[in-house]
């Protein structure tokens, strides 16, 4: 990576900062922080689309609900760039846990009156919902062995986040962070395979 685009990052980081910072007393820097962080969010969203194969056309979608998840009505007091993204990541798993439910809830007809479908038109819907709701489980179990491992993981699936992103996001070793994924990965391939 070239200098100058390591001084522009290191600017644009220490802008969002400072917007977030000032973010109770000037409202409208909330565009401004929108434009800044936008495409980082955008990204976000996709790759967990993409990794719950979902429909690509809802990740413009789930940045707006993102947005609106955190900043509609309390914003939360996010310190910093890094702050923002983690943040970000744990909404988007949120939102996309909540769609699975929905969609389940909805499979198991929501109150409407029974019909029979054929199996094999829902199973995929069905099957990925019941996947992402096995992961967040999963995940539970794991945050309350290890809530730090746990915030990777979140980080790495749905914020698609690398190695070096998450370990400037918790500011420690690029080693040390995929020493953890490794473990993290190894302790929810082991839960997912025993539920």
């Amino acid at each position: 990576m070239n200098d100058s685009v390591i001084t522009s990052a290191a600017a644009e980081q220490g802008e969002v900062t400072r917007l977030l910072n000032g973010l109770q007393d000037s409202p409208q820097a909330l565009d401004r922080i929108m434009g800044l962080v936008y495409d980082d969010i955008r990204r976000i969203a996709h790759n967990q689309h993409r990794a719950s194969r979902g429909d690509q056309a809802r990740t413009t979608e789930l940045v707006h609900e993102v947005f609106l998840k955190l900043f509609a009505n309390n914003p939360p007091a996010i310190q910093c760039r890094a702050h923002l993204m983690k943040v970000s990541a744990l909404a988007v798993r949120q939102l996309i846990v909540d769609q699975a439910r929905a969609r389940l809830s909805h499979k198991r007809g929501a109150g409407a009156p029974h019909v029979v479908l054929e199996e094999d038109l829902v199973a995929v819907d069905r099957c990925d919902a019941e996947r992402v709701l096995g992961i967040e489980q999963a995940l539970e179990r794991l945050e309350a062995h290890d809530r730090d491992l746990a915030e990777l993981i979140v980080g790495s699936y749905y914020g698609g986040y690398t190695a070096d992103e998450l370990a400037e996001i918790s500011d420690c070793s690029v080693r040390t962070v995929q020493r953890q994924l490794k473990r993290a990965r190894g302790w929810l391939r082991l839960e997912l395979d025993a539920g």
